[in-house]
């Protein structure tokens, strides 16, 4: 709910806002997060809204958004003033450039195909998203990272972030590479055991790369400094011309390797273990749902490309274009498939996935019934990256767990009503639902 209120105006500079949200106890499934946690919602109605609006207005919906959306020196609907690494409007930019817009704006929209019954269309869908947890949540945004290093200069960290797929092993392993100056076959991530890992919190809310990897960060500042002044010592120079990189510590006269240097710590007694610790920055919400609602945002814009049945009602995308403010890329390999993934998911909220109960009794319990993408639904995807860094991110990196899945529902949903001129207020967008669309917009 708390996020949900927070994000329900979108990405834009609106003046005057009023959001009320209520929780409401039924009969039915309890509600799960689906990448976002009551956000992905309220996307959708504030996306299709402001699709509205333009079409209204006769503008074209890139260009409302970008005379309209978030910048450096604007403020949210919670009067939180934007310093730092707003990406939007180049998301908008880049993901109009990459996909064609403008070219095929001038095509979609009821004009049909070489089939006569099949009509293209064009939507975009942009969005912010609150980093980690947030004022309602800042009592546990906290993230911490053991590093130990051994004799032969190997190294293994404790983390309580959980690697689920989403490459958090891989990012961890190069900012711990990276801030000890060493290779990264160097480093082993403990997968996460509760009994002998520090607590970093849960693994949610797009938080592990930021959170936890300034916990690593952090560790490896106060293993440099004890092991860079055993470094001094052996070499003969001052604390301050010692430098780790490359696998080797001091400086470009003098210098001995990682490993050669871990073996002097264990001779000298010295310790070479270390355990960091980040907290989120002070977040506010208050009893008028104003303040600092979320330390950091990331941005994102996705442009689809559709096919309409109208005799079947059936929709096929053809193409998605998803450009993300992720502030700096850690790993693109990775990253591509964050995004490759979540854009996926959207295509099941837009146009598969319905979760059916019937007196309080689900009836789609298993993958039978409860339809969601394959392979063979998956459409061509374009990425790019945007860079916008944020200053207390890991090397200027945020969150982006989430963020794919989200603008890419109200982007399919956007561009079935161009092509159909009928505006949905429900998901998904099954073909009952589209041909019911299309009989009624032939009899009005």
């Amino acid at each position: 709910m708390f996020r949900a209120t927070v994000h329900a105006t979108g990405p834009y500079e609106i003046p005057n806002v009023e959001t009320d949200v209520y929780g409401v106890y039924t009969n039915r499934q309890t509600t799960g997060a689906f990448r976002g946690f009551g956000q992905p919602q309220v996307i959708f109605a504030n996306e299709s809204v402001i699709d509205e609006v333009a079409d209204a207005i006769g503008m074209d919906p890139v260009d409302i958004r970008l005379r309209n959306c978030l910048d450096v020196g604007k403020r949210t609907a919670t009067n939180q003033l934007l310093t730092e690494s707003v990406g939007l409007k180049e998301t908008l930019e880049r993901a109009r450039e990459l996909s064609g817009w403008d070219e095929l704006r001038q095509v979609s929209g009821r004009t049909p195909m070489p089939r006569d019954h099949v009509l293209r269309g064009l939507g975009v869908g942009s969005i912010y998203y609150g980093v980690s947890l947030g004022a309602k949540g800042l009592a546990l945004d906290g993230s911490g990272a053991h590093i130990n290093v051994y004799r032969d200069g190997s190294v293994r960290i404790g983390v309580g972030g959980t690697e689920m797929g989403q490459g958090l092993l891989t990012v961890l392993t190069q900012i711990a590479a990276d801030s000890l100056g060493v290779p990264v076959g160097f480093i082993h991530v403990e997968r996460a055991d509760t009994s002998v890992v520090p607590d970093s919190g849960p693994s949610v809310a797009s938080r592990t790369t930021l959170m936890t990897g300034n916990a690593v960060i952090d560790a490896a500042r106060k293993l440099r400094a004890v092991m860079g002044e055993v470094a001094a010592d052996s070499l003969g120079l001052d604390a301050s011309e010692i430098e780790f990189g490359g696998g080797t510590v001091g400086s470009v006269e003098k210098n001995v390797t990682f490993a050669e240097l871990a073996e002097q710590c264990w001779e000298r007694n010295v310790s070479t273990a270390a355990d960091g610790w980040y907290a989120a920055p002070e977040s506010t919400f208050d009893e008028n749902g104003q303040g600092d609602a979320y330390a950091v945002y990331s941005y994102a814009t996705h442009v689809a490309e559709v096919e309409v049945d109208t005799e079947t009602g059936q929709v096929s995308v053809v193409r998605i274009t998803a450009a993300h403010d992720v502030g700096r890329v850690m790993n693109p390999v990775t990253l591509e498939g964050q995004i490759e993934g979540g854009v996926l998911q959207g295509v099941g909220m837009a146009l598969y996935e319905q979760m059916k109960t019937e007196g309080g009794a689900v009836k789609t319990p298993d993958f039978s019934t409860y339809i969601i993408p394959t392979a063979m639904d998956t459409p061509e995807i374009r990425t790019v990256f945007v860079e916008d860094p944020y200053s207390r991110g890991p090397f200027g990196a945020k969150g982006i767990g989430e963020t794919p899945a989200m603008p890419g529902a109200v982007a399919v949903a956007n561009a079935v009503s161009n092509a159909l001129g009928v505006r949905f207020h429900e998901l998904p967008l099954t073909p009952e639902r589209v041909r019911r669309a299309v009989s009624e917009r032939k009899n009005s």
